[in-house]
């Protein structure tokens, strides 16, 4: 009896004094933020478009919920893009609220589904403040989507031997997924294991198969974003940035204009292969619309971009200054089979979304409009460039310059795959700019 009676009496102790330790010890932070990181960065590479709008919408219902259920004080500088967008939102709605309200709605969701995914990546790491970790999530899901951009490869060896345009038809564009675990890898070199938790020959090895994914897309917009990941990595986008950024984005354009001089982009060669599409590229960008009919197709942004310009110049004073609102569209003064259907392409004549960005902001919203969503842009910039111009041994200063990677990607492709209006693209992008923002808010409490 009296065993029995001790034994119970050193059973309760230690419940005891294993619940005080419970106590002292602090709430271990929830895992799933992390793996739905990975996730929702597979997932984004697979959905199709119309999925993927369904997932934003969850998300930043999602992020809302978060908010108003852990009670936390707003971080004004999110306050202030939201402020931002906001207004530039309201002016859409006004100036076109004769238009059709389906295109007016999709217009506004266009203009504010980039701060919406910002604000899932905020939240993501609201809930479990570990930047490592976060980052290394990052990281895996490059690596689990290089490896499937990489099948095609590995099911058909003899695609290597193909001009790029016919591998593009096949395996397809990419994701930028694998571009933004390539920067991570690049900007962290030398702090895998201290600051992304990852053993250097397992970090190596994502290097390296993440760039093989990069390049075997044969994707301009992609080898942009490495490259502004590169310019962030050495710290051009800190302090004096514009005598860092200038010689080389002025020796860019040069090299741009000698290709064209000494390369013949109208050639079978040049149309299909990556040297080509390269020489070929300021010539699709620059704005007319007087490209002959037979170049339209390869130059089609360059020719939407002069419609657009034009029916800019021909509206009033106050369609220039605040838009032709939500719902606009600029008349081709062709038809292009451009809208796909389940019998194949559908011939437009009017079209509301752009390649380029800035003229669709142009467009919709005018030049208040633009000038307000341009100021987001400057605004985040100048967040991150006092960290990333902090001495590279300092622990904060990978973190900036990641995050000016994000701002300057951003800005970049939406000059010419539409960026931050690009839901699909740019998702990861997007993911990590709300990501970095709370750490930033984060440090700013501690």
């Amino acid at each position: 009896m009296s065993n029995s009676l001790g034994t119970a009496n050193w059973r309760l102790r230690r419940q005891a004094s294993g619940s005080r330790l419970a106590a002292q010890l602090p709430p271990r932070a929830p895992l799933w933020p992390t793996f739905s990181i990975v996730f929702l960065l597979c997932l984004t590479s697979l959905i199709p478009a119309i999925a993927l709008t369904v997932l934003n919408a969850m998300l930043a219902g999602l992020a809302i919920a978060v908010v108003l259920a852990t009670n936390r004080r707003a971080d004004p500088r999110l306050l202030v893009v939201i402020a931002l967008v906001s207004v530039v939102a309201f002016l859409g709605f006004v100036t076109g609220r004769d238009a059709d309200r389906y295109e007016s709605f999709k217009d506004a969701w266009y203009i504010s589904n980039p701060v919406l995914i910002m604000l899932a990546g905020y939240t993501l790491y609201a809930l479990k403040c570990d930047i490592s970790r976060g980052l290394r999530a990052f990281v895996v899901a490059g690596a689990l989507v290089a490896c499937w951009q990489l099948r095609g490869y590995i099911i058909e060896p003899s695609l290597v031997q193909l001009p790029a345009g016919q591998i593009r038809q096949v395996i397809g564009t990419g994701s930028y997924v694998p571009v933004v675990a390539l920067v991570i890898l690049l900007v962290y070199v030398g702090k895998w294991r201290s600051a992304l938790l990852l053993p250097n020959w397992l970090a190596a090895s994502f290097l390296v198969l993440t760039a093989v994914a990069v390049a075997g897309v044969f994707s301009r917009s992609a080898l942009v974003v490495v490259g502004v990941g590169l310019a962030a990595l050495v710290g051009c986008f800190s302090r004096r940035e514009w005598w860092r950024m200038g010689l080389p984005a002025l020796l860019l354009v040069l090299a741009g204009f000698v290709a064209q001089l000494y390369v013949d982009t109208d050639s079978e060669r040049a149309l299909q292969s990556f040297g080509g599409k390269l020489a070929r590229s300021l010539q699709e960008l620059t704005s007319g619309d007087d490209v002959g009919a037979r170049d339209i197709g390869r130059n089609f942004r360059a020719y939407e971009t002069g419609r657009a310009l034009d029916q800019f110049a021909q509206g009033s004073v106050a369609s220039m200054l605040f838009g032709q609102g939500f719902g606009a569209k600029v008349d081709l003064g062709i038809t292009m089979p451009l809208l796909i259907t389940e019998t194949g392409f559908r011939g437009v004549r009017q079209i509301g979304v752009f390649h380029n960005g800035y003229i669709y902001l142009l467009t919709k919203v005018g030049l208040i409009g633009l000038l307000l969503y341009v100021a987001v842009f400057v605004y985040l910039y100048r967040i991150g460039r006092p960290f990333a111009s902090l001495p590279h041994a300092d622990p904060q200063s990978a973190a900036g310059r990641l995050f000016q990677f994000t701002i300057v990607s951003l800005a970049a492709t939406t000059y010419f795959i539409s960026g931050v209006f690009n839901k699909g693209d740019m998702f990861p992008v997007l993911l990590l700019t709300g990501y970095l923002l709370a750490h930033w808010r984060r440090s700013a409490d501690a």
